[in-house]
């Protein structure tokens, strides 16, 4: 995962934090400075071997799901990457795992999440094919911001 997609996710992890959430991140990450500055807000890093399309990926997460599933009531996944296709979000949901997707451009046929976030300017005007319960958080007023800005 790129280093924006990680910056916007500890947003996502410090506002979540702030309201007595824990949260874990896990990814394929090969920067030791960034892993260090995930753990440095108090999150924690679980690295993966391969990411997906890689089974592997798809098996580590749903494992580490159940795991934290059985800590805590109300835990979420945030998918954050061009490579989490609509089959990947179907499984973990599936499994009864909440889904939040960040997005930027509705690029898949199809999106299988409770929510779908795209906080870029536009994505009001964007189609997205999604499952008929799912939440749309769509524009600049659902922006992602750290507390240092």
């Amino acid at each position: 995962m790129g280093t924006g997609h990680v910056m916007r996710c500890l947003a996502l992890s410090q506002e979540w934090q702030s309201q007595g959430g824990n949260t874990t991140f896990l990814g394929r990450c090969k920067s030791s400075a960034l892993q260090a500055k995930i753990e440095s807000t108090g999150a924690t890093f679980v690295g993966l071997e391969d990411p997906h399309p890689d089974q592997s990926d798809m098996d580590a997460t749903l494992e580490l799901l159940g795991e934290l599933s059985s800590l805590q009531q109300g835990s979420w996944l945030v998918l954050d990457g061009y490579h989490f296709d609509g089959a990947y979000q179907q499984a973990m949901r599936t499994n009864g795992n909440k889904v939040l997707v960040i997005d930027d451009n509705a690029h898949l046929p199809a999106y299988h999440a409770d929510v779908i976030l795209n906080q870029n300017l536009g994505s009001e005007r964007l189609g997205y094919q999604c499952d008929a319960d799912t939440v749309l958080a769509l524009g600049a007023q659902d922006a992602m911001r750290r507390p240092a800005f």
